[in-house]
This record gives C-alpha cells, sequence and structure tokens, in this order.
C-alpha cells in the first residue's frame, strides 16, 4: 500500500481495462521525488550507481530557472519492452530500454529567491556525467587515433 492522492483517473465505474492500461497514478504523500530515464542498450554500458546527472524539467526552462543536479541511485538489470513504456509512462520508444532511477538533490527549484515545487509527472531531460577529460585532449584526441592508426 501506497498513501498518497489520485490523480489522472481515466476511468469510470463500469469501464472495461485491458492489461497494462494506465488507469490511474498515485501520487505519494512523500516530499522524496525520483526520476526515471531511459537508455537504451548502447548507453547503458558506462552507466554507474552514484553517478551524477544534470536535470532539466520542461516545467520550469533552464535557460531562466537553470540546471539542477542528481545522482543515479538504481540501474535497471533487464530492459524493458517499448509497449510497456508507453502504457505505464507515456513515452514512445522503438526498441527496449533500461529504467535508470534518479534522486534529485534537491526536490524544487529555486529562481529569484522562490521555491517552486516540480509537479509530480513533470518531463525532464538529463545529461549523465560519464567521463571527465581536459578540452585539450577531447580536441586532440581524433588526431592521436588517427597517427596511431597510420603508423
Amino acid at each position: 500500500p501506497v498513501e498518497g492522492y489520485v490523480s489522472g483517473l481515466t476511468k469510470t465505474n463500469g469501464d472495461s481495462v485491458s492489461p497494462h492500461e494506465k488507469i490511474l497514478t498515485i501520487i505519494p504523500d512523500t516530499r522524496e521525488m525520483v526520476v526515471y530515464l531511459f537508455l537504451d542498450s548502447s548507453s547503458i554500458a558506462d552507466v554507474t550507481c552514484g553517478g551524477r546527472v544534470t536535470l532539466k524539467y520542461d516545467s520550469y526552462p533552464f535557460q531562466k530557472y537553470g540546471v539542477y543536479q542528481g545522482i543515479i541511485k538504481d540501474i535497471g538489470r533487464y530492459p524493458i519492452d517499448p509497449s510497456v513504456i508507453e502504457s505505464s509512462y507515456g513515452l514512445k520508444y522503438s526498441s527496449p530500454m533500461y529504467r535508470i532511477t534518479i534522486q534529485p538533490d534537491s526536490n524544487d527549484v529555486v529562481y529569484a529567491q522562490h521555491l517552486y515545487l516540480i509537479p509530480s509527472g513533470s518531463h525532464v531531460h538529463a545529461d549523465i556525467l560519464l567521463d571527465r577529460k581536459m578540452l585539450i585532449t577531447w580536441l586532440l584526441e581524433p588526431l592521436i587515433k588517427f597517427f596511431k592508426d597510420n603508423k
């Protein structure tokens, strides 16, 4: 059981329901927010629990409200079928995806010394920090590889 309130009820008494059809959302009665990201198999190898993530909330454009940070708490062990993702989360993908759970550093957006609550169900764009390199290394890496391959 989960304490919370019902949101987004899509059916009424007597309506039929299909398997995997989303009929309601329970918004937990807690301020502990999580973000779910979906990654394909080509991106999952370098992602680790404890990794840092930059978050941009669609409800609060980052150009005005800034970007926020989070930490990777869980990485799904198995990919989820696109039809399940669509029925559960309303997102469309063409291939199976891994679900990544992110714990944001803050549950609020701060702007002009005011706190704004991030609405439940908000869409988020995220950048996962996979590696740190000096800019010069990143710029010269293709040249170094070219000369090594052509010896």
